[in-house]
Formats: C-alpha cells, structure tokens, sequence
C-alpha cells in the first residue's frame, strides 16, 4: 500500500488517539506483523501499551522538532530508532525486501540537540568535531551516506572538519549551504534577520537563495533571510567563535541584543523595557562568569537597574547610558 507522507502522519495521529478505522489499523498492524520473528528474537512483550509507545517514537521521527529535548525511557524503546527506519521504508516502497530494510537500517539518523543553558561536543564519525551551542539541534546520517557529508543546523555551531577531498563536508542552515573539505568555521543561524558563516581556517563555499561565495579566513559570509542577498566581509574572528570557549563577547551590542545572547546563554528571560536604555552599545568580553557578575556589570556599564521577578524572569531598566 502506496500513501502520502502527510497521509502517514495522519495515520499514526488517529492511531495513537485510538480513532483509527480498522482500515487504518491494518496498515500498522500488517507491518508489525511482517516483523513478528524479529520482535520475538526479544523478550520483549508486543502488547497495546508497547506498540503505542512505539508508534509514538516513530511519530516523533516523521515529524521533525529539532528543539524536542531528550526524556528518559524504557531501555525496550531503544530499537525504536531501527524501526522508524523500517515504517519509513514498508510505508512508502510498498514493503520492500528484508535485505533493503536492513541496510535502511544501518544508517540511522541522528539528531543531537542542546536546551537553553546548555552546550555539546559531538564527534562525526568521519572525525569531525562540531561544538553545539545552547538552543541548537544538529542532524545527520551516522555513516554519511552518497557522495557528501552533509549535516543540517538549526541554531549555532562551530565545526572542526576533518580533510576528505573525495567526499565535501557540507552544513545546511535555514536554506543556507556551506560546502568544505577540511576546515573550521562557525554559522549562526537563529531569530536574527541574518545567517552569519565565518571562516577560521581553510576555504568555505557558501551559497544562499540566490547568491554564492568563496570565503577566506578572517572573513564572515552574511545572507539576509527576507531577500536571500548575501555580503562578505573582513571580521575578527575571535569575537564570533569565542562562545565555545565559554566567552561572551557583546561588541557595540543593544541592550536587547545583549538580553537575547544571556536568555540562551543562561536559561533565563531578560527584557529591556521600551526607553532611551534601548539605544545603549556594550562593549564588553565576560570569560566563565556567572549570570550575577554579567549583570552587575551592565548595571555599572548602562547606569541601568536589574531587577528579578523570579530566578528565570529578569528585568534590565534605566534612564540610559547617556
């Protein structure tokens, strides 16, 4: 049986609601039934409670939420991984043989994801190493698979890509692609109104809606989300890269734009009220400091006041700086 992706995720909807019509069920059910042997390989009990959390985890997959954070679970549900692949490959190739699902199989996607406050190291099987900043999801194929290394970001990321002229590293960002061989480079790519690529080392292509460029090192790529023009420019890198070392560097940053890099940076909700403070610049680099110090110095910096509504809402008010 033959369906549509959005049929497919319908289907598992009214499945796990328990509205499906028995038509509906016998999709699912044919395709657990095709794999019986395999599930009674393992002690595992296939009851209703067992399949809906399984169906629940393939949803998941199938529809993508890269800011989902990870919960703990039944140690069982480790093969559900494996079986998103499968559902994927029965649903839509209309059950293909044994030997296509099981290299299906092997090459399962990944998606690495950190919450506010947090940062990640992860190492690609290619010897990449890609330092995840808080709030940001990274997925890819663990192997790569065909004739490029391609990852996809949602947030910001500083990669250390390791050399392979036969096979180009490449990061999909917001539409944005940026193919290499080996280097490192950082991209960010969150609310703002722009997408930003710096170079550290190496060379980079980097190629928007319409426009693409060569990048140096020392040099950022910048594209503009509303109309995909893209710019380069010379930069110091440092103060682009300097989060993964656990520095915050604010340079002839709003007090708003500040408030935003602390919201991820630390989990909490900082506003800057309607006012003159808005119009403030800091100028300021914060090595390992806590929430607290960060904040005493922009009162001392912007002559503004903190105040805490509770542990995770904060508010930063003044007359200004002037």
């Amino acid at each position: 049986m033959n369906i549509t992706e959005p049929q497919f995720r319908e289907l598992l909807d009214r499945y796990l609601k328990g509205v499906a019509s028995p038509e509906e069920r016998s999709v699912l059910d044919a395709f657990f039934e095709s794999y019986k042997e395999e599930f009674q390989q393992d002690p595992l009990i296939m009851d209703e409670t067992t399949r809906r959390e399984i169906l629940q985890r393939i949803r998941e997959r199938v529809m993508p939420d890269h800011r989902k954070r990870a919960v703990a679970r039944p140690a069982w549900l480790a093969i559900a991984a494996v079986i998103s692949i499968m559902v994927v490959a029965y649903v839509f190739l209309a059950a293909p043989d044994t030997a296509k699902i099981e290299e299906q199989a092997l090459h399962s996607l990944v998606t690495e994801t950190t919450a506010r406050g947090q940062k990640s190291v992860i190492d690609l099987s290619d010897g990449t190493k890609v330092y995840l900043n808080s709030n940001s999801s990274l997925s890819f194929n663990n192997p790569f698979q065909g004739d490029a290394r391609e990852v996809e970001l949602i947030g910001e990321a500083f990669f250390e890509v390791a050399h392979n002229a036969s096979k180009p590293f490449v990061v999909i960002a917001n539409g944005v692609s940026t193919k290499v061989l080996g280097t490192t480079f950082n991209i960010r790519s969150r609310r703002d109104s722009t997408i930003q690529v710096t170079l550290v080392s190496g060379k980079i292509s980097v190629k928007g809606t319409g426009d693409e460029a060569a990048v140096s090192p020392g040099q950022q790529a910048v594209i503009h989300r509303t109309n995909g023009s893209m710019v380069t420019r010379n930069v110091d890198v440092s103060k682009y890269i300097g989060w993964k070392d656990n520095s915050i560097i604010f340079d002839g940053l709003t007090p708003v734009q500040a408030a935003d890099i602390l919201g991820e940076w630390y989990d909490v909700e900082i506003s800057v009220p309607p006012g003159s403070l808005r119009a403030c610049r800091i100028t300021a680099t914060y090595n390992n400091e806590s929430l607290e110090n960060v904040l005493k110095s922009l009162e001392f910096l912007l002559h503004a006041r903190v105040t805490y509504k509770d542990k995770k809402t904060i508010i930063l008010d003044g007359k200004g700086c002037k």
